[in-house]
């Protein structure tokens, strides 16, 4: 059963151990060639599943959790793009993306996550889905990561984070009220 498999993952996330990324990753495999195995349509893995395994690898303070992350994320966008709907990179796929880099504390982590917001907004606008545009929660990320990165442009490209999101707002876009 699909629940049993997503509970061994998330129990993994919530642990933050190191290996826990690895190891929800490891059940991943484990579902997709379980349900390969026997053409169980109901086993394959959905976007639960995969946000859960990525939630264990931001959680996991691996230092390669980011690229981890952004290759699960990578797996769902081709899967989805090539029919399995039950991948659909949602909001909180994208936004673990993004908070990934900013747990990370690298230098490149306020451009890579700026990178991950605008690849959501772009899918977002593909797709026509104003409600998988990005939120406050997106843009309050990327903030952090553009903090905690130490990179010498991050407070201009705070500034003008912020500034855009005002125009957004101002705009109508009450999904990215400043707070």
């Amino acid at each position: 059963d699909i629940k049993l498999f997503n509970a061994v993952i998330d129990t993994w996330a919530k642990s933050r151990r190191r290996e826990a990324g690895t190891k929800a990753e490891m059940w991943l495999k484990r579902l997709e060639k379980e349900a390969g195995r026997i053409g169980d349509e109901e086993l394959r893995p959905t976007t639960v599943v995969y946000t859960s395994v990525m939630d264990a690898w931001a959680k996991s303070g691996d230092p390669e959790a980011p690229e981890h992350v952004e290759a699960i994320l990578d797996r769902m966008l081709k899967r989805y793009e090539a029919g399995d709907k039950r991948v659909r990179p949602d909001l909180t796929s994208f936004n673990t993306a993004i908070n990934t880099w900013a747990m990370s504390h690298r230098k490149n982590a306020g451009a890579r996550a700026e990178d991950a917001l605008e690849r959501l907004d772009e899918f977002a606008k593909r797709r026509g889905d104003v409600e998988l545009r990005p939120d406050t929660i997106s843009y309050n990320a990327v903030l952090d990561a553009w903090a905690k990165s130490g990179d010498p442009a991050a407070p201009e490209r705070a500034e003008a984070i912020v500034i855009h999101m005002v125009k957004l707002f101002d705009e109508g876009n009450v999904r990215v009220k400043p707070d």
